[in-house]
């Protein structure tokens, strides 16, 4: 019996069964001699291509090297110059508004916090507006026992009443900007 899969055909040996190569057919030398020519041509194709791939990728490992030193040696050359501002000298009030929810309370703690990180100089202030006593008094709470121990002297926070609905029957929540 010929299987077409391998090319080879079993004896019907009882004890047995071997498989014995068969002559392959012209066409399947023909497929052959086609695979053969093409992988031939499509070899040196594919390795050129690793080749090239491979001198991209180190091009590129050596140019973000480069760049990366480049990078921190201009940190280190700018660096001194901005831890050598002193805070006296400088007037800057940074002051941001925001509304009263929990999510601009997070915000707010972020910005307190990376101003105290980067000693941004000067005063920080959050105006707050709209906060009903209640949120009032747990907002300054907070502030109090979070964020103002991280420097007392500069960081600040400011209440105002809702300015959204300053014309009755209108709402622009925006208003305090």
């Amino acid at each position: 019996m010929l299987s077409r899969r391998t090319g080879l055909t079993s004896q019907s040996a009882a004890a047995s069964p071997r498989l014995v190569p068969t002559p392959l057919s012209k066409a399947r030398r023909k497929i052959s001699a086609r695979n053969v020519i093409l992988a031939v041509i499509a070899l040196p194709i594919v390795l050129s291509g690793l080749i090239l791939l491979a001198g991209l990728c180190l091009y590129r490992a050596q140019h973000a090297a480069e760049r990366s030193k480049a990078l921190a040696s201009t940190t280190q050359r700018s660096s001194p110059s901005i831890i050598a501002i002193d805070d006296k000298d400088v007037k800057y009030h940074v002051i941001f508004s925001t509304g009263c929810s929990a999510y601009q309370d997070w915000q707010s703690f972020v910005f307190f916090h990376r101003a105290w990180v980067v000693k941004q100089p000067g005063i920080v202030t959050r105006v707050v507006s709209g906060c009903n006593p209640e949120d009032q008094a747990t907002l300054q709470s907070f502030f109090d026992s979070m964020i103002l121990p991280m420097a007392p002297e500069r960081f600040r926070i400011h209440f105002t009443p809702d300015f959204s609905r300053v014309k009755p029957g209108t709402n622009y929540k925006y208003f305090n900007k």
